[in-house]
Order: C-alpha cells, then structure tokens, then sequence
C-alpha cells in the first residue's frame, strides 16, 4: 500500500467537496475567508494548512474537520470484527459507520415477541427499517403498521417508534440516518 500524504488527501477532499456543492473556488474563497490561491494550492495538494484553516473551510462547506481528513479508501468489514448486539430480546451487528457519517447501519434479528423502542432525542433524525425475513410490527404514535419480508418504513426518531417481531424472529436491516454527523442512536430493549 502506498502511503499518502495528509496535503494530498485534504486537497483531495477540498476540490470533492467544493465540487458536491457546486461552489467555484472564488465562491469558497469568499465563505472561508481564505484566499483564492491558497485554496488552489490546497487543492493541488500543496502547503500546509493550519487547524484553523482546515476549520473555516469545514464550516464554509458544512461538513466536520474529520471530513476534510478522511482517507477515502475502499474498506472491509468482516463479520467477525463488526460490533456485536446482543442481548435477551435481539442480536445483530452494526454493518458500518464511518468517522464523520451521518448515518449507521444494522443488521438486527429481533426474537420472536421482543419489544424495542428506538428513540433519538436529536431533531431531524430518521430511522428507515427495512425487512429481510419475517414480520415486524412498528407503532410510531397512534399508527401501527405491519411489515413483511420487503416491506420498508422510514420514520422521524424524535417521538420514538416501538419494534416488535410478531409470528417468529423478525431480520431487519436498520438505517439510523443522523441530523448531526457523529450522533449515535439509542436503541434499548422495553420490558415485556
């Protein structure tokens, strides 16, 4: 593996993120307060961009310092290595969350009859729950849905929703998309 330099991975990254928002380098030059030409170099991959520098872009483009860091790299989870759920009511392991993601994601079995409510006190967080195999009751407030094999719901979490496998064990992938990179969920077995 060939090393990389952390001035080629921010400029990298700079010129990948000024472009997903469609912002020239005069436009950023102007938000960040940086001149034009440091930020060219930047993004050459050339200088030596101090914290502050590094965090007025971040702020101009909306995103975290780490964003600007990250080394994008394809990357492998193996099953062994995932973080592990498991407790009475349900078993499972979070498939991926990356420094800075604004999401995570699962991949749940909740046990015949468990309970779970997911709950995150974070304006605009959502929860999408997709069905592998079995049935899933999901009560969101007054509304109780029934899902199957396919079948996917996605839901504000500030309310909290109710989880509850029905007719046998319920395989769910979980998606918990954050308002907040860096958040993470509570997601907590209730009392049967």
């Amino acid at each position: 593996m060939t090393p990389v330099s952390i001035s080629s991975v921010v400029g990298s990254n700079l010129r990948r993120l000024r472009s997903e928002r469609n912002l020239s380098v005069s436009q950023l030059a102007r938000r960040s307060g940086i001149a034009k030409a440091t930020l060219s170099n930047l993004e050459a991959g050339e200088g030596n961009p101090t914290v502050q520098t590094l965090n007025n872009l971040a702020e101009a483009l909306g995103v975290l310092l780490g964003d600007l860091l990250e080394v994008r790299t394809p990357s492998l989870v193996r099953a062994a290595d995932a973080q592990v759920i498991d407790d009475p009511t349900s078993f499972g392991r979070r498939l991926f969350r990356a420094a800075g993601a604004a999401a995570d994601v699962f991949d749940i079995t909740f046990r015949d009859g468990s309970r779970h409510h997911s709950q995150f006190r974070s304006p605009g967080a959502m929860e999408h729950t997709y069905v592998l195999s079995g049935r899933l009751e999901v009560v969101i407030g007054e509304r109780t849905e029934i899902l199957e094999a396919g079948d996917l719901i996605r839901y504000p979490l500030e309310e909290g929703a109710e989880l509850k496998a029905v007719g046998g064990d319920a395989r769910v992938i979980l998606v918990i998309e954050f308002a907040q990179p860096g958040e993470s969920p509570s997601i907590r077995p209730l009392p049967l």
